[in-house]
């Protein structure tokens, strides 16, 4: 599969909105940012990706990879010894989710009280 490919499969399973912050986005602005990174062994592969707007990638404030910390524990980001078809994450900041390679997402749980505090992105 190409990557035009996968980064259309993405923002399909998006449905417009940023994994992250949940607010809209296009796919023009949308990174596909890899959970693992790539140069720890992370794959173009659906439980792998999220589809992000690029200011939440790589931008100020709250960003993936500028507070990898929050990352880690919102599952944005998993350790090299991690599967992140094991892993879910905080999807839009409200719901646990567990991404499959078939391009699905498994809806866990919503968000509680005492859950990680995450700062607003976007």
């Amino acid at each position: 599969m190409n990557l035009k490919t996968i980064r259309e499969l993405l923002y399909e399973r998006t449905r417009g909105y940023c994994d992250c912050c949940g607010l809209p986005m296009t796919l023009d602005d949308m990174a596909a940012h890899h959970r693992r990174l790539r140069k720890h062994g992370g794959l173009w592969k659906a439980s792998n990706l999220l589809g992000c707007h690029h200011s939440c990638h790589t931008g100020s404030g709250g960003s993936v990879h500028l507070n990898v910390a929050m990352a880690l524990q919102l599952g944005w980001l998993v350790h090299s010894w991690q599967k992140p078809e094991q892993t879910p994450f905080l999807l839009h900041q409200v719901h646990w989710v567990q991404p499959h390679d078939d391009w699905t997402l498994e809806y866990l749980s919503e968000r509680y009280e005492g859950d990680v505090d995450a700062p607003a992105l976007g």
